[in-house]
């Protein structure tokens, strides 16, 4: 049995394993999330909390953090913790979620 550490920082194996036995449209979703929630951190962590843009980061980070999660369960991985570490998912991220309605 493989760690769902190694298969989190692997995303080879995670796609393979994922591809084997859920099928590969669901595997590249969740790649796909992966990169999206990758991309808004490193454009969140580019402007300082209190700059006119920050708000809208932060939102558009929760939204794909949110989405990102919601692809994680669909393929069975319920512990986010390796996720929120891997991509250095702060509390003002998670502290969003709690307030998400409905994304767009």
């Amino acid at each position: 049995s493989v760690s769902t550490f190694v298969l989190f920082h692997n995303p080879v194996s995670l796609l393979l394993g994922l591809r084997q036995t859920r099928g590969g449209s669901q595997a590249a979703s969740l790649w796909i999330a992966g990169r999206r929630v990758e991309e808004a951190m490193v454009a969140l962590r580019k402007v300082a909390p209190d700059a006119p843009g920050c708000p809208e980061r932060l939102n558009a980070a929760t939204e794909a953090v949110y989405k990102y999660f919601v692809q994680r369960e669909l393929n069975g991985l319920m512990d986010s913790k390796d996720a929120i570490e891997h991509y250095g998912i702060g509390p003002e991220v998670l502290a969003g979620l709690g307030k998400m309605t409905q994304p767009s």
